[in-house]
């Protein structure tokens, strides 16, 4: 009976470890997968894709600041980066126009993203919470919001978050960005029309204590590297893992690649295809990471 038991106990730890070591694997590939979502809308759209790398940052950041971790903190991470995976099917020049510039019929193209990302998101199972946060984060404190009018505490709390922080980002990165102060009086200015009183408190909060303010972070890492000022070169000594201080524009002054991004082998590829058909005349300012 003792040898028995002592085979067991040896089998019970051999199995232990093996399902730890399977729930690491798929943990990883949970990751791997949503990053590559992520770059896959970066792709399409350098704006939309910088915007939710940065918002991940921000919303993580927050999130952790509530007390909030474990699976919820992942499944708003994968949130955030993936809430505008349903505009990927949008025209370019739909997503390059100022909310004043467009046309209903756009406006509610646009409008339909948080259903469709939901929709697209939830096609796995796994991915289930995650697509639902991605639903409701333009949802309004008084019921304002789209696209199903929730409004107060039927509104989750993973997308009470990004939709303060995609807020923010959005207010900083405008094509006439507002300073710190403006955003935040901005932000202030939705207490209780926009945003939850406990979220917006938590969020002024979270941002006075940030001295990088979320819009400096290296995009979809919690990097630390300064990118106020950088070193120029030229398009063809870019390298992978070199953050843009400065916005990158086509020769004709379209944008291919937004300020704070982290470059990789296939948007540098991307950036080089672009100067061969229109050719980028101005050097390129960017920062080494640490």
């Amino acid at each position: 009976t003792m040898m028995q038991n002592a085979e067991l106990y040896e089998l019970n730890q051999t199995l232990e470890a093996r399902v730890q070591d399977r729930t690491r694997r798929l943990r990883e590939s949970f990751f791997a997968f949503v990053a590559l979502c992520a770059d896959i809308v970066e792709l399409h759209d350098q704006l939309s894709g910088g915007r939710c790398k940065r918002v991940a940052v921000l919303s993580k950041g927050l999130a952790r600041e509530m007390g909030i971790d474990g699976d919820e903190l992942e499944a708003l991470w994968a949130a955030a980066l993936l809430h505008e995976v349903g505009l990927i099917g949008v025209p370019r020049e739909v997503l390059e126009k100022a909310d004043g510039e467009l046309l209903e019929s756009e406006r509610a193209l646009i409008r339909s993203n948080p259903a469709l990302s939901q929709e697209i998101i939830g096609k796995i199972d796994t991915l289930r919470q995650v697509g639902l946060i991605a639903r409701s984060h333009m949802e309004n404190f008084d019921g304002s919001g789209y696209p199903d009018g929730l409004r107060g505490d039927e509104i989750n709390y993973g997308s009470r978050i990004l939709g303060i922080c995609r807020e923010y980002d959005r207010l900083m990165h405008a094509r006439k960005p507002c300073l710190k102060i403006e955003a935040l009086v901005a932000i202030e200015r939705g207490l209780g029309r926009r945003f939850h009183p406990d979220v917006l408190t938590a969020f002024l909060k979270f941002i006075s204590e940030t001295k990088d303010d979320g819009d400096k972070h290296s995009a979809g890492q919690n990097s630390t590297t300064d990118t106020s000022a950088g070193v120029k070169v030229n398009i063809h000594e870019m390298a992978p893992d070199m953050v843009l201080v400065k916005a990158l524009f086509s020769g004709s002054g379209r944008l291919l690649v937004a300020e704070g991004t982290v470059l990789t082998e296939a948007l540098i590829e991307k950036v080089l295809n672009f100067h061969r058909l229109d050719p980028i005349s101005d050097l390129v300012e960017i920062v080494a990471r640490q």
